[in-house]
């Protein structure tokens, strides 16, 4: 079988904002929905680390529908201020 292409994005529980691009994660979901992919949209919430949520996000694509990780792209860990804060958070 073919490789399936899933679209993983973090937001903003609260509010629903995408946070270093500033912009609503249903203009992702439009994206997504354009491109023919799946969107796997994952609030981050305070208090908790954003690799544990994106793990745990990752965890449950795996059980409830059979699709593992292979590879993970970030499409703006380039721009220092955004790798910087990831590192740190």
């Amino acid at each position: 079988g073919g490789r399936r292409i899933v679209l993983l994005t973090t937001f903003s529980g609260p509010d629903g904002i995408v946070g270093h691009q500033q912009i609503p994660v249903r203009w992702v979901a439009a994206q997504a929905r354009a491109m023919g992919i799946d969107l796997l949209a994952v609030p981050l919430t305070s208090g908790t680390a954003y690799e544990e949520v994106v793990e745990a996000a990752l965890r449950t694509l795996a059980e409830d529908t059979g699709t593992r990780a292979r590879q993970l792209v970030f499409g703006d860990l380039h721009v220092e201020y955004i790798r910087a804060w990831r590192e740190e958070h």
